[in-house]
């Protein structure tokens, strides 16, 4: 499966319009199911950090830890037999740069499967 990147601002407020979303203690993460008319399953995922979590470097600090986990585990996260295109917007807190590593994909294990629990099928 090919992950692509959420560039647009109108692609995060779809995601964050569709009502599927998981928080932990480090993380949000908002999914979006799209069902798409030629069957090919796509996932598109963004990352985004507020100045709540801290200055530009706490920012990217936050953001390449996500990415980092997105990268090497999403895909495994993610049924091979799915029908659906997913878009995930990750969301970084004040604790996703400063957290274990564990903690944080602990975190993101678990926000990835309760959104996709609550996608309706």
């Amino acid at each position: 499966m090919v992950l692509t990147r959420l560039k647009k601002r109108s692609e995060f407020l779809q995601a964050a319009a569709s009502g599927v979303v998981a928080k932990s203690q480090t993380v949000i993460v908002q999914c979006l199911p799209v069902k798409k008319e030629d069957g090919a399953a796509e996932v598109r995922v963004g990352f985004t950090a507020s100045k709540r979590v801290g200055n530009a470097v706490c920012r990217n600090r936050a953001k390449r830890r996500l990415r980092a986990w997105v990268d090497q585990h999403l895909n495994k996260k993610i049924p091979e037999d799915t029908v659906m295109s997913y878009d995930f917007v990750f969301i970084a807190l004040r604790a996703t740069g400063d957290a274990e590593f564990s903690k944080l994909s602990f975190d993101l294990e678990q926000s990835v499967k309760r959104c996709l629990q609550q996608v309706p099928c």
